[in-house]
């Protein structure tokens, strides 16, 4: 089971480091950031030397294994394969000097098919932030997209890239393989045209957003797959971590009333201990808002870990659910 219980999440465009929504998560961990900017793979390398579950990489992600030049921006974040359309309603005032290429470097890319190959393994989720290129990189993912849980992925709603395929193409893509729209990481606050909004409401003009797929319910639940336990513990945890904590509840339900997966022989698991700490701390939270339950609360909980829920001085006096 030590194998099958690490989390393997794949990073394309892993500048500054591991991403913000996978920062909370403390189960058994293998992540690899790809990061082609040969100067901030380094510093990257530096910066992660004491943890063993980051692996820098400084290839390309791409849909062919070869090379592609990469245009290095002043603003280096931004640093893309892709040229980005002059047109853009975006790239107006301060920020254009933002996108003038500094230089120009041909650098090594593999496709996510052939990596997985070499290492032999099976990543669970994807993350792509590489300015344009998302979509090449999923089609060289073509092999892999069966047993990946979720995906989050930058996407464009207008022509910000030149040949660089918008979110509906993706869209399709993501249908076609089985995934659900789970949610877009957008809150109102788009890229604002002038001082004259009130900051309190939704304004400007909505460019790009992150995106994310979770893999359909029906694809989840194979029944082929071995150690389905832990695929709807990882599943349950993507989900807590990319703000879907009601979809986490109704797989692990689903899971247990259904299915007859039954948790406790992954309870010494940091992946379990994971998903109890953060199903603990959701009732927690939610227990003073109108129309919740503690005592729901507590049978749900019982429902999914087969134990008693912590609450009130009990939760407060545990060093896992209150360690400062």
């Amino acid at each position: 089971m030590k194998k099958e219980i690490k989390t393997i999440v794949i990073d394309a465009g892993g500048r500054y480091g591991i991403h913000p929504s996978w920062k909370p998560f403390d189960g058994e961990l293998e992540y690899y950031l790809f990061e082609p900017d040969i100067d901030e793979a380094k510093r990257l390398k530096e910066k992660y030397k004491y943890k063993k579950e980051v692996i820098v990489d400084n290839r390309a992600l791409d849909d062919q294994s070869s090379f592609i030049e990469l245009n290095i921006l002043s603003n280096k974040a931004m640093s893309t394969s892709f040229r980005r359309s002059s047109k853009s309603e975006y790239f107006n005032g301060e920020k254009r000097s933002q996108t003038k290429i500094i230089e120009k470097r041909k650098v090594k890319a593999i496709t996510l098919n052939d990596f997985c190959k070499n290492k032999t393994i099976k990543p669970d989720f994807l993350k792509l932030d590489v300015e344009g290129g998302e979509f090449r990189i999923l089609k060289g993912s073509s092999k892999q997209l069966n047993n990946i849980l979720g995906i989050r992925c930058e996407v464009n709603f207008d022509k910000t890239f030149e040949n660089s395929p918008v979110f509906s193409r993706i869209h399709d893509m993501m249908l076609e393989n089985d995934f659900f729209l789970l949610n877009l990481d957008y809150d109102g606050k788009g890229s604002f045209r002038n001082e004259f909004v009130n900051t309190n409401e939704k304004f400007g003009i909505l460019r790009d957003c992150d995106a994310v797929w979770i893999k359909k319910y029906e694809k989840l639940f194979d029944k082929k797959i071995k150690n389905l336990d832990v695929r709807i513990l990882k599943y349950a945890a993507f989900c807590i971590n990319n703000n879907a904590s009601d979809v986490a509840i109704e797989v692990l339900i689903k899971g247990i009333n259904q299915y007859n997966i039954n948790l406790k022989r992954l309870n010494k698991t940091n992946l379990y201990k994971f998903v109890d700490k953060a199903v603990h701390k959701l009732f927690y939270k939610l227990k003073w808002q109108p129309g919740q339950s503690l005592t729901k609360h507590k049978k749900v909980y019982f429902q999914i870990f087969g134990k008693k829920m912590l609450e009130i001085h009990k939760y407060n006096q545990s060093l896992t659910m209150n360690p400062d």
